[in-house]
């Protein structure tokens, strides 16, 4: 089985992609995917530019509702150990 790592970003193009740099440099062996909250901003733009694994909500539910939603598609049911960062970039928890 692998393990997901759930990254929700709301209006988080100036951390984003440092957040998934991180996941790959220190978490190799985590899968990841960006759940872009409905951002007013260009992390969406962002995310697409750099071919992130990407979920786009068209409303902004708050991160535990959109991580909530992502842990129910049967993909992500498969997977074992899943957590959730930030998508500011200010936070590296030793995964």
């Amino acid at each position: 089985m692998r393990k997901l790592v759930i990254i929700p970003a709301y209006n988080e193009q100036g951390g984003i992609v440092k957040t998934v740099e991180d996941v790959k440099k220190y978490a190799p062996e985590f899968d990841y995917i960006v759940i872009n909250d409905c951002s007013t901003d260009k992390t969406l733009t962002v995310c697409r530019e750099h071919g992130f694994p990407l979920v786009n909500l068209p409303v902004n539910l708050a991160s535990g509702e959109g991580c909530r939603l992502v842990m129910s598609m049967p993909s992500a049911m498969a997977m074992i150990s899943p957590c959730s960062l930030t998508g500011t970039g200010s936070t590296m928890p030793a995964i």
